[in-house]
């Protein structure tokens, strides 16, 4: 099981879908250091880690940031890059023929373009999968008709193409309503995500599924 452990405190807990997470950091220096975390996708120190059981590991391997969750564009260069690589690991022997097919296909188009310009061009028969891929232009579809709905389609494309099963966003309760936030834990817990939040104040909300921790500004933790 995935646990967190702050540093102001010796605990180990756990982290189970279907909980909202909510860690409220009053502290400004601790709240700094935690974003700085989180911007760098953990490639600094930060004021929480995370184990497997009594096991630490890297919040890399297991942690998607989103540090700006009004930013929900899935067509990020990075995004495609993957949505390319799984595809080819998932289709490219059933599609074998289909794409040798394709690339026959292709080749005689610019032979016949060449041959009807009269003039002498080489083109090159070494047609890559990812060539046909981006001819192709695959893209996600993020239209959504409300934003609970981007953002639920957004953590599940990106739990799916990089296997990050827990989320760590900042702010979100200033967006979204209490009805809200219950209903995307539920559809969360599903696929077995996990969501933390982080909040700089103690907003008038309150979730049944919501376990709360607190770093206040004198550096004391709470929960």
């Amino acid at each position: 099981m995935i646990k967190i452990k702050f540093q102001l405190s010796d605990n180990l807990y756990n982290l189970e879908p279907g909980t909202f997470y909510n860690i409220i950091i009053e502290n400004k220096e601790i709240y700094r250091r935690t974003a700085l975390f989180l911007f760098l996708e953990f490639n600094t120190d930060g004021p929480i880690s995370f184990f497997n059981d009594a096991t630490s590991i890297d919040a890399e391997d297991i942690c998607y940031p989103m540090m700006n969750v009004l930013d929900l564009d899935l067509n990020t260069k990075k995004n495609l890059n993957a949505l390319t690589k799984l595809l080819k690991k998932t289709y490219y022997d059933s599609l074998k023929d289909d794409i040798t097919n394709l690339k026959e296909k292709i080749i005689n188009i610019v032979k016949t373009i060449a041959l009807e310009l009269d003039i002498n061009l080489i083109a090159s028969d070494d047609i890559k999968t990812d060539d046909l891929f981006k001819i192709m232009d695959i893209r996600f579809n993020d239209e959504k008709e409300t934003y609970l709905e981007q953002l639920i389609n957004y953590i599940f494309v990106i739990n799916e193409l990089q296997k990050k099963n827990v989320f760590i966003t900042v702010h979100l309760l200033e967006y979204l309503e209490e009805e809200d936030i219950e209903l995307l834990i539920k559809e969360l817990s599903y696929k077995e995500i996990i969501l933390i939040n982080i909040e700089t104040n103690q907003l008038n909300k309150k979730f049944a599924s919501e376990k709360t921790f607190i770093i206040d500004k004198d550096c004391c933790f709470l929960e």
